[in-house]
């Protein structure tokens, strides 16, 4: 038998598990319901003043829960008496009325490294970063090595993640795309922990090679 899940209207509160996990206080801060199915979509919310929101008709299915401000991340979350780790939140049952309780956490991590080929390091590099964590819903950050060839991203929240070092051609497809199908046989795989400062360096290579 076919179950059909009507969609969901929630009512929540953001909780800050730091003081350091609010977001500025010029900031807009939303949360960003990421669909982490095939169907992909994104519903963002506004959160009020006192950290309470609410979702109007949200279809059933998991979602990635992502806060506006970079120095915040999701840790855990409460659906009714149902407690989740981490930023996926599951509606595939729908919500039952329930109150979502989001608590947002600080404790980002970084990585950083160097890019470097066969002739040595590499200035002008471009990097990215993929969460490799159950349900996806994440999208894939960037950033360029400088000097030496060194890069970094700053305020990564804890989880699975690939890194690779993109070729100079491909750079500005996979920038702007966010694809990196091409590459998936050369990514490092690490894993970043709370308040955790990972160094990881970087090889340079085509695809295919």
């Amino acid at each position: 038998i076919l179950r059909m899940v009507p969609p969901a209207n929630i009512a929540g509160r953001v909780e800050f598990q730091e003081d350091g996990a609010k977001p500025p206080p010029d900031a807009r801060a939303k949360l960003t319901l990421v669909n982490a199915g095939v169907r992909g979509g994104a519903t963002p919310v506004d959160i009020a003043a006192d950290g309470s929101f609410q979702v109007r008709q949200l279809r059933a299915g998991r979602y990635r829960v992502i806060p506006s401000w970079r120095n915040g991340y999701v840790a855990s979350m409460r659906l009714g008496l149902t407690a989740m780790e981490g930023s996926l939140l599951d509606l595939t049952r729908g919500a039952g009325g329930a109150e979502l309780s989001v608590r947002v956490s600080s404790a980002t991590g970084s990585v950083e490294g160097s890019v470097s080929d066969n002739k040595g390091v590499i200035a002008g590099a471009r990097v990215a970063l993929v969460f490799d964590g159950e349900g996806g819903g994440v999208p894939p950050r960037f950033a360029v090595s400088g000097a030496g060839g060194m890069y970094s991203f700053n305020e990564v929240a804890p989880g699975k993640y690939q890194l690779v070092a993109v070729q100079e051609a491909d750079s500005d497809y996979v920038l702007q795309s966010g694809r990196l199908d091409d590459y998936e046989d050369l990514m490092d795989g690490i894993g970043i922990h709370p308040g955790e400062r990972v160094s990881h360096d970087l090889k340079r290579q085509a695809p295919g090679n």
